[in-house]
């Protein structure tokens, strides 16, 4: 989680303030060293709908009791939904694109219930448009944020989030990776996701058909991230086992496995309906593997030129795509991979400098 590297660095960059950070009662987030002038309360995270009415009272009740008890000055909201009652200026964080996006722009693939919908949607906006200040990631969301539901676009920070894989560290090509590591096709391709909705593995089946139709079986692989569970619920089993010659599966990679993964890929396969930013593109750029991902809004700002772009919703535009990259990336690409991602970020303690100064313009 983004978290784990965001929350040790706000505390470096707010030497001068108290914090108390609200976190999830997990290893991960109780190992962490938050210094003298911080500390963490702990939560249990419910499941299912309990999940969801467990947010709403951290949010009209938790949030501002404690906010009071403790004098806060600022209340900086990381997921999305501001809390109301507080006693003080509030910043939001907004990373849900479906916040921002239509249910025709994801297919109905990744639909809310049109309550739930509803009611987060009004709820997000109530609370944005009384936000001392709302925080996105890019230029897309800060549009979208602002048109949607008419907040005043002075009062939205473009924070990118810095990027999260190593490039130097060479990782490990274990068990899992060995298949794509062996594999002799010259289109190598790396599906690196988990399985959402709206990462749209519903579409490999038919990109299967396609390009086995074009003959291409012998020159295009494509290798899956997926749990055991993932691919029952993305209904992949049997496509799998159909298309053994052109698709598999590595199983969830560690963070360790990642960058030689991209390594031994020919390039990073994301066809993807909505993001709200996209860290694996960063981490492909940084591994400099080109990328084929969807022609939207968030994918052209993320990759630039660096990418080849294709309709996520028509197979034939997908195999188009995958036909026009080329067998080894061009000479300057790592170059020019490299200058885009200068752009970014160069680590979390500059995300966490912008987010301290968000702060206190809000206090």
């Amino acid at each position: 989680s983004s978290t784990l590297y965001f929350v040790p660095a706000l505390v470096k960059a707010m030497p001068e303030a108290s914090l108390t950070f609200l976190l999830p009662d997990q290893p991960a987030f109780r190992s962490l060293s938050l210094g003298r002038h911080a500390r963490a309360l702990y939560f249990p995270r419910a499941n299912g709908p309990a999940a969801e009415l467990q947010r709403l009272r951290e949010l009209f009740f938790t949030v501002p009791r404690l906010a009071r008890e403790v004098g806060a000055q600022v209340c900086l909201t990381l997921g999305d939904l501001g809390a109301f009652g507080l006693p003080c200026p509030q910043v939001i964080l907004l990373r849900q694109p479906l916040l921002v996006y239509s249910r025709q722009e994801t297919a109905g693939l990744a639909a809310w219930h049109p309550l739930k919908r509803w009611y987060l949607a009004q709820h997000f906006g109530l609370a944005a448009r009384r936000a001392a200040r709302l925080i996105v990631q890019t230029p897309v969301m800060a549009d979208r944020a602002a048109r949607r539901y008419g907040l005043d676009r002075e009062r939205i920070s473009i924070i990118p989030q810095a990027l999260m894989l190593d490039p130097a560290a060479e990782g490990t090509a274990e068990v899992r990776c060995r298949p794509l590591v062996r594999c002799t096709k010259p289109k190598r391709l790396l599906f690196l996701a988990a399985y959402y909705p709206h990462k749209n593995h519903s579409i490999l089946p038919a990109v299967a058909r396609e390009v086995q139709r074009r003959g291409l079986s012998g020159q295009v692989h494509i290798f899956l991230t997926l749990e055991p569970e993932e691919i029952s619920a993305a209904s992949l089993g049997p496509c799998l086992h159909q298309h053994s010659s052109l698709l598999t599966n590595l199983g969830r990679l560690s963070r360790s496995e990642v960058g030689a993964a991209l390594r031994a890929s020919t390039a990073l396969f994301l066809p993807t309906l909505l993001e709200s930013y996209g860290n694996i593109y960063l981490e492909a750029l940084a591994c400099g593997r080109p990328i084929l991902t969807s022609d939207r809004d968030f994918a052209r700002w993320m990759c630039r030129d660096l990418a080849f772009y294709f309709d996520p919703l028509d197979a034939r535009s997908i195999v188009d795509a995958i036909e026009s990259l080329p067998e080894r990336e061009a000479d300057d690409y790592a170059a020019r991979a490299q200058e885009h991602l200068r752009s970014f970020p160069k680590d979390w303690n500059e995300v966490a400098e912008r987010f301290a100064a968000a702060i206190r313009a809000s206090a």
